[in-house]
């Protein structure tokens, strides 16, 4: 079994994980979890937006 295939298991063992299902993001948890789903990766910009990367426009 390949790390990609226990990436659920490992993220709700982190604090960060537990935090979030405690208050009641189980679900973000998941969908964190989802590998080669996006070809979209967001990125913080200086003005706190998330945008894509690469940003064609830089």
């Amino acid at each position: 079994m390949q790390m990609k295939d226990k990436l659920l298991q490992w993220l709700v063992k982190t604090g960060s994980g537990q935090e979030l299902i405690a208050i009641g993001y189980q679900d973000d948890v998941t969908i964190a979890s989802e590998f080669d789903v996006s070809k979209i990766v967001p990125i913080l910009n200086q003005d706190g937006a998330f945008t894509p990367y690469p940003n064609k426009d830089e």
